[in-house]
């Protein structure tokens, strides 16, 4: 399933604010018009809206309405919503059809029902008949609710789903390199069809792009997310899809006003969450020019970043709520992408170099200095196809090291290193990547290797690995590589950057993801993520 993340309307009051957390799921990606020929068959939807409370307290909810427009027109989802199959998940609740309304009326058995952070659920709308117009529909779903004994009021939010022609496409928005030395240049690569016109925006810049599938950028001195934008349909109202690519710059140049301040650094924003649905505010606590990584070890959270000069990686460790000491120094090679796992009563750490090629390092714990670890010199991974060129992801599975990686031909591969030092054959994790495929995340659940990988066309893809088979368990959506935990229970978080520039973290409790964000702040990578102290821990860049 595709995760759509949609804003709330702004008009709405603070007093007027939903209590609950919505976001959209739809199935295609994007949705597809039906033919305008009313003989044709018609095109088949669907939509899911994810639905979570943020805050620590329950809410009392008496009903929650789904208003689907259907009709011949092009602000209209469906053609005719009798046919549509609507779902609920939540226990003891229904869901019903109200004809006359066009909305689907969800409500519990009783008057009214208790929503806390703990219970997710999902409203389904399927077999939806899409409507033979091209343009924008407003889905508007309201809630009747109340906190504590205060009287119930609708609170509304409104999302605007785009219905594309059958044979629009836009994907593959690429940046390569993703990561360049201040000054140097990337290459923008995409796939569209010819009936859009499309934009691409950078800072400062709005250009018209709808003859190219490529455009090379040179100079970049800073991170920048570039937006690709399509739009077709009627003018009077059209449809617009946007997909966005980033390239992170070593020692980038930073502007404050009239300042220019080149080989700047960003601030990380740390956080937790008890349960990865409502996250407490962000501090800025570490600095580093690359995304950090997080790993538990020894009962203590560890913090592994690249140094604000961007010559090696340095490392610091949580004590209590604050980091210290401060960051030390790692190793002195330009280790840009790296991973860390504990294994064997060590901390290890493996990096990927320039040339694509992967070192391995451990740190063994110093007993007078908790906190502290004394590291070993960086020994090469060779063998056949290990190699990578984007960040590897490293566990511990089956009393190994384990490295997945993604090799430069867009294979995502696992090789496991033996207690005498070898590396294995590389196996591959999944069939599904493609040259397109970025950088894995892999965890254990129990006894299962786990790895989550972005593929074509932004989908974040989560497989499970036995003995037997690999599957897709879920997905998400992403424009940036994802990020794993699993918490004590088994349950699944999966970090990504929203299209809305947004770090988020999908929680699986079942097949359908809990969205929330981690911070409201814009970053350019994925949250890196930790289960420890029976709290999620995050840290965004």
């Amino acid at each position: 399933m595709t995760v759509v993340i949609q804003t709330q309307d702004a008009d709405t009051s603070a007093a007027d604010d939903p209590l609950l957390s919505y976001s959209v799921s739809t199935t295609p990606s994007p949705l597809k018009a039906s033919p305008e020929n009313p003989q044709a068959p018609e095109e088949i939807g669907e939509v899911v809206i994810s639905v979570a409370r943020q805050s620590g307290t329950p809410a009392d909810v008496e009903w929650i309405r789904v208003k689907v427009p259907a009709g011949t027109m092009a602000p209209d989802l469906a053609t005719d919503l009798s046919n549509v199959s609507p779902r609920i998940s939540l226990t003891g609740w229904t869901v019903r059809l109200d004809a006359p309304a066009k909305e689907f009326v969800c409500a519990p058995t009783g008057s009214h029902a208790p929503i806390g952070p703990d219970t997710g659920f999902t409203i389904q709308l399927s077999d939806i008949p899409m409507s033979r117009k091209v343009g924008t529909a407003p889905i508007t779903v309201t809630e009747r609710s109340r906190e504590g004994n205060a009287a119930f009021q609708d609170r509304t939010t409104v999302f605007n789903l785009g219905k594309f022609p059958a044979d629009f496409y836009l994907r593959n928005f690429l940046c390569e390199p993703s990561i360049v030395n201040n000054g140097g240049d990337v290459k923008l690569t995409w796939e569209r069809s010819a009936n859009a016109t499309y934009e691409l925006l950078y800072p400062g810049v709005d250009r018209d792009v709808t003859n190219r599938t490529s455009l090379d950028i040179e100079g970049v001195r800073s991170d920048t997310t570039f937006y690709l934008r399509a739009t077709t349909g009627d003018p009077t109202n059209p449809v617009v899809r946007i997909l966005s690519s980033q390239v992170v710059v070593r020692q980038p140049d930073l502007e404050v006003g009239s300042l220019l301040v080149r080989g700047s650094f960003h601030n990380l924003k740390y956080c937790t969450s008890d349960a990865g649905t409502d996250w407490n505010p962000t501090r800025d606590e570490l600095t580093a020019s690359a995304p950090p990584s997080l790993v538990p070890f020894n009962g203590r959270l560890y913090s592994v970043s690249s140094s604000v000069t961007g010559k090696g990686l340095m490392w610091t460790v949580l004590d209590g709520t604050t980091w210290r000491p401060a960051p030390v120094r790692l190793n002195s090679e330009n280790g840009a992408e790296y991973a860390f796992t504990q294994h064997e009563g060590k901390l290890w750490c493996v990096y990927r170099l320039p040339d694509n090629s992967m070192r391995l390092r451990y740190g063994t714990p110093d007993p007078a200095q908790p906190g502290s670890l004394t590291w070993s010199e960086p020994a090469p991974i060779v063998g056949p196809d290990l190699t990578t060129t984007h960040r590897p992801s490293v566990t511990s599975w089956k009393n190994e090291l384990c490295c997945v990686f993604r090799h430069p031909d867009g294979r995502v591969l696992r090789s496991g290193r033996s207690s005498a030092g070898s590396w294995s054959n590389a196996q591959l994790v999944n069939s599904l990547a493609t040259a397109e495929t970025h950088a894995p995340a892999a965890t254990v659940r129990g006894n299962t290797l786990c790895v989550a990988c972005r593929t074509t066309p932004d989908l974040v893809h989560i497989f499970e690995h036995d003995q037997k088979d690999v599957y897709t368990f879920a997905r998400v959506r992403s424009v940036a590589a994802p990020t794993l935990a699993t918490s004590s229970d088994g349950t699944y978080h999966v970090g990504f950057l929203g299209e809305d520039g947004r770090p988020k973290v999908g929680t699986f409790t079942n097949r359908d993801p809990i969205i929330a964000d981690v911070s409201p702040s814009i970053a350019t990578s994925a949250p890196s993520l930790a289960w420890a102290d029976g709290k999620l821990h995050a840290v965004t860049w």
